[in-house]
């Protein structure tokens, strides 16, 4: 055992000559029948009376030869036990200068210590190696009906104690050998062959999965301040795209108040913070997007409401700008079917939004003549281009997925109302400014705003669309979903 434990570490070795010495020595096949006189050793601790055992004098009495504690009668258990426990150390040292000397962590390693291990005893090599993942039985007194004759706690905490170190021992053992066998079956020769791949082979991380918990409010608590307070940071190399997927379960008979906070990180994995601070300085738009993602659905209502909003504040903070889009279920059988499930439904919301630079306004005389006439509707882009430097457009795409109890389980998708979106742009009032926690209480108890709540200041008011009209009775909402997650993807 101590010899085993030092030797592994001399196993360790980066340069070739180290290595080659090693093997010249024999290393490997002393090592091979030092674990064939243990497994041959193994089956003796089922019986004590295998081993010869002397009591110690100062444990006999010496007037009735006879023990002075009964706790002295489990010593020769103890014996048997410890002497298991320092075989397999023993075994476990042995297969860590196995493992050491075939491991493809270094260069210099070659085969030839693999080969010897395979070849020991004329290619039964793995007979040693597998008979020691086998269940040793060790004698620790537990067969010793004479033991109960006199039971105190003494003796049944050493019973216990010797019964937990053969466990240890056994489980640890067994790791070590599969250890070793896994590297002779999983062999990568002298080294592991590398290959130049192509460029467009290589393929980023397209997205992390995050566990989600606290994001639903209960009524009538101040957890509906807590809504949205803790922020989920993505990070992306630009703002072309970014999507996301939302999923939980929920009761189709209960009500669901949830608010996702979401920073959108653009340009942090690409450039320096130096480099970000002197551009947004600058006036540049390079600052992360704050954005918000709601569901509402009361139990009252058949209607299932989703709003979006993504804030930014530009041109050094002085304008802040808002986008928003609110959808809602068309009311068709499908949500009548969802609705009168009575059970525990799968949802997942996937969102992508696709952001495009918006067109140069042309000043030709011709573009003059046509947009002089009334008949001709206002340039769309125009809003982009309005208080301050041209700003992006935006597209939101929303899908919902479900999957209640059937005959035959599957994903269904649910129609949603197309959404425009609406886009604000005031200038920053540090007054104004509100943090995460009092924008979510005045979101869930807004009277006269929409789903993703109003108040703030009239740029940041979301309006519904189709229809939709306010939501004044999101309030007492209670909330039962489990199991949240989300999935962030980037492309």
């Amino acid at each position: 055992f101590s010899s085993a434990s030092v030797l592994k570490n001399v196993c360790v070795v980066s340069s070739t000559s180290g290595h080659a010495l090693l093997v010249q020595q024999d290393v490997v096949p002393k090592l091979m029948k030092v674990l064939s006189e243990i497994r041959d050793m193994l089956p003796k601790f089922e019986r004590h009376e295998n081993f010869d055992f002397r009591m110690p004098a100062f444990c006999i009495d010496s007037q009735t030869h006879k023990v002075k504690s009964e706790k002295y009668r489990l010593l020769v258990y103890m014996y048997n036990t410890r002497l298991f426990r320092e075989m397999c150390g023993a075994i476990s040292n042995c297969c860590q200068c196995l493992s050491n000397l075939q491991s493809d962590l270094y260069e210099c390693t070659n085969c030839v210590p693999l080969i010897q291990v395979l070849a020991e005893d004329l290619g039964e090599g793995l007979r040693d190696l597998y008979t020691m993942l086998k269940e040793v039985v060790v004698d620790t007194g537990t067969r010793d009906m004479t033991l109960l004759e006199n039971v105190n706690p003494d003796i049944t905490m050493l019973l216990e104690s010797m019964e937990h170190i053969v466990r240890v021992c056994n489980k640890k053992m067994h790791a070590r050998v599969v250890e070793v066998m896994y590297t002779l079956l999983h062999a990568y020769g002298p080294k592991v062959h590398l290959q130049d791949c192509k460029k467009q082979d290589v393929l980023r991380a397209s997205h992390d999965y995050r566990l989600l918990t606290g994001i639903l409010a209960k009524p009538g608590s101040s957890e509906e301040a807590k809504l949205g307070k803790e922020t989920q940071t993505v990070f992306l190399d630009s703002r072309a795209e970014r999507s996301m997927t939302f999923s939980l379960w929920m009761k189709t008979d209960k009500d669901i108040k949830t608010e996702l906070k979401i920073a959108w990180d653009c340009f942090s994995t690409t450039t320096s913070l130096q480099e970000i601070a002197r551009a947004v300085k600058d006036g540049e738009d390079k600052l992360p997007i704050e954005a918000y993602f709601r569901i509402v659905r009361k139990q009252q209502d058949t209607k299932l409401r989703i709003g979006y909003r993504e804030e930014r504040k530009t041109d050094n903070y002085k304008w802040k700008r808002t986008r928003t889009w609110d959808w809602e279920d068309k009311g068709d059988a499908v949500i009548k079917a969802i609705l009168g499930h009575k059970g525990w439904a799968y949802f997942a919301f996937v969102l992508k939004i696709t952001e495009t630079p918006v067109a140069e306004k042309k000043e030709d005389s011709m573009y003059e003549e046509v947009h002089e006439k009334k008949e001709q509707k206002e340039d769309e882009d125009d809003k982009y281009r309005k208080f301050a430097k041209p700003d992006s457009k935006a597209k939101a795409e929303l899908k919902v997925l479900f999957c209640i109890t059937e005959k035959r389980l599957a994903l269904h998708e649910l129609d949603m109302t197309k959404p425009n979106e609406v886009y604000e742009i005031a200038e920053e009032n540090p007054a104004a400014n509100m943090d995460a926690a009092t924008f979510g209480s005045m979101a869930l108890t807004s009277t006269d705003g929409n789903m993703l709540g109003g108040g703030v200041s009239q740029a940041l008011q979301t309006q519904s669309m189709m229809g939709i009209g306010t939501m004044k009775s999101l309030n007492n909402v209670n909330s039962t979903g489990l199991n949240q997650s989300m999935q962030l993807k980037s492309t």
